[in-house]
């Protein structure tokens, strides 16, 4: 959905919490066949097993095999394993109550029982996994860890699964339930943040809190109305921008990335999510799910991994209470420049088709797409582009620098450049707004027939963490079809006042020439995509040619291999003499033998 190479409990989670907001918007909209669904369900059963290979004894679970627990990471997996849950399908998709009541159990332990607020486990309580859950508020740090975002999260958490819990353990949900609604109200004036503002306000609104309307009247206050579209953000974000064509006609461009996107994104999911609580459907509310839909980045997802999974529940919701397939009957013209002489593409959307997507490949890339749109109802047309650069200047630019990134290829001399040394290094820049980075992700190309050998990353990866790297932690490589192209590495912070380096192997696998010269290499924030880096890689191993590659004297049509060298030819004259000497030794011994007899 996202189209970024993810791994860990959160990507699990995530595919997993996606499927389920699908079936619940299938459901709400009367389109579930549950003959049909079986494979999701399976699949479902398959990512939930995922899951639980990361959850502990106690009920946490952590990121990584061989890392400790989060909080925020504990709250955000069981709120998800709960909403799967439904009397419909239990018998499809069973999960066990006594997983939910033991992280429950696990996430009081970290509560403070005078304040009620909650606060991250050690480990993490100054390099959160995911900084919008940051325990400082947004540019209020002098003011001393609040953890009003945690907070918010731990809440949500509790009310929704609160009448799955069993035993002592719903008693000890309840009353931490009202301690955190205190906090959060006795916080609410402080609040400047529109993040912190929406996802505590909606805390409120599930918890039924006596202040849950001041909490909407501060969300409100804090929206942003631009070109009829309502959002939430700290600065302005723009879904697409609009370039007039000799004041005529308006051509829609692509989103760039900008600077709070997955902020703004899961702040205003949560205000829809509030705002629909509170006032059901209204002009406010469509226009909220216009920019929203705006913000997608790709066919399916949105940002990042958590704000997708909360704009998907915003939408199911708005979708199921506007009653959108009911009044749907459109008529959808697609018209491209580029495939001149042929008709235009035509989709109908009806009640009973409205959740298949259609897909149309357009030949060639050039000129315009005219859209033209008749009938009843809401609709999402996204065009897909994918083109590659070979210039600096062409690339993606981030729109604040965040990270320093740099890549070192050392080619073997001997076999043909087969083997090669890659060496990776990074440091956090963006001090203005952290001293880490948050989890972070480094996507590298591999050259075409070159594969990094999992079994060897999991080795570097151990040598890296008890060295110069501590904070890395898995990797993705090897042959699958899916990542043979590239490796990527996973960590959980990057520092800003020293530069982290390690060293990996790649082999060529496959002989392959005339390769690409330029590759791609990317670092970015997993949580903050739009924290990144990009560099392309210039390396000489595109010079090699097929025989160089081959390197045999098997290669056909290789003189340099297949054919031998020729002998240098010895000069005639003194090659006769020779002859001559020896021949004149043996004639002299044999008449001397003979005058002896």
């Amino acid at each position: 959905m996202l189209r970024k190479p993810l791994k860990g409990t959160d990507d699990t989670t995530f595919t997993f919490g996606a499927n389920v907001w699908t079936l619940h918007y299938l459901r709400l909209t009367n389109q579930l066949d549950y003959s049909e669904a079986q494979n999701i369900f399976d699949y479902l059963n398959k990512m939930l097993i995922a899951i639980m290979f990361r959850y502990n004894e106690d009920g946490s679970f952590k990121m990584w095999g061989n890392v400790r627990p989060s909080v925020w990471l504990s709250a955000w997996t069981i709120r998800t394993i709960q909403q799967a849950q439904f009397p419909e399908w239990e018998n499809l998709l069973y999960i066990d109550p006594n997983i939910i009541s033991t992280t429950v159990k696990w996430l009081l332990q970290w509560q403070d029982k005078k304040t009620g607020v909650f606060r991250e486990t050690p480990y993490y309580s100054n390099t959160p996994l995911n900084r919008k859950a940051a325990p400082y508020s947004y540019g209020l740090k002098w003011q001393g860890p609040k953890n009003i975002t945690l907070t918010a999260h731990c809440l949500i958490t509790l009310e929704q699964t609160i009448n799955t819990l069993q035993g002592p353990v719903r008693g000890e949900a309840n009353l931490a339930r009202m301690q955190a609604v205190r906090y959060l109200e006795a916080e609410l004036i402080n609040i400047r943040d529109p993040l912190e503002i929406a996802i505590v306000a909606y805390a409120l609104s599930l918890a039924n809190s006596v202040s849950k309307e001041t909490a909407f009247i501060l969300l409100d206050r804090m929206k942003r109305s631009e070109n009829g579209l309502i959002y939430w953000s700290r600065e302005p974000v723009q879904p697409n921008k609009r370039v007039y064509e000799n004041n005529q006609r308006n051509l829609l461009q692509p989103k760039y990335e900008e600077e709070w996107d997955s902020h703004a994104v899961e702040a205003t999911a949560y205000a829809l999510l509030v705002y629909l609580i509170r006032d059901g459907i209204d002009i406010h509310q469509e226009r909220i799910v216009k920019w929203l839909n705006g913000m997608r980045m790709h066919d399916a997802g949105f940002i990042s991994t958590v704000d997708t999974l909360v704009a998907l529940q915003a939408l199911t919701e708005y979708s199921f209470r506007a009653r959108l397939r009911d009044i749907t009957d459109m008529k959808v013209v697609i018209d491209a420049t580029g495939e001149e002489g042929k008709p235009p593409h035509e989709v109908y959307i009806s009640s009973m088709n409205v959740s298949k997507m259609s897909r149309i490949p357009l030949e060639n890339v050039w000129g315009l797409v005219n859209i033209f749109a008749t009938g009843g109802g809401q609709a999402i047309l996204q065009l897909d582009v994918e083109y590659g650069v070979d210039w600096d200047g062409f690339k993606k630019h981030p729109p604040v620098k965040a990270f320093e990134f740099s890549i070192d290829e050392r080619y073997s001399k001997f076999g043909n450049k087969s083997h090669c040394e890659v060496t990776v290094c990074a440091r956090w820049l963006n001090t203005k707004e952290a001293e880490y980075s948050s989890a972070t992700v480094i996507e590298i190309e591999n050259p075409t027939g070159y594969v990094a050998y999992q079994p060897h990353l999991i080795g570097i990866i151990k040598k890296a963490q008890k060295s110069n790297f501590p904070t890395l932690r898995d990797s993705i490589g090897g042959h699958a079809d899916a990542f043979g192209t590239k490796t990527v590495f996973f960590a959980d912070y990057i520092p800003s006042n020293e530069t982290w380096c390690f060293t990996y192997p790649i082999k060529r696998w496959y002989p392959v020439a005339n390769l690409t010269r330029i590759r791609l290499a990317k670092i970015f924030e997993q949580y903050q995509p739009e924290r990144f880096q990009t560099l392309l890689i210039n390396s000489t191993v595109n010079s090699l040619d097929i025989c160089e590659v081959c390197g045999s004297y098997q290669c056909p049509y290789c003189p340099i291999y297949s054919s031998a060298h020729k002998l240098n030819q010895l000069p005639v004259a003194p090659l006769l003499f020779v002859v001559f000497l020896v021949y004149s030794y043996f004639l002299t011994d044999r008449f001397n033998h003979w005058q002896l007899r």
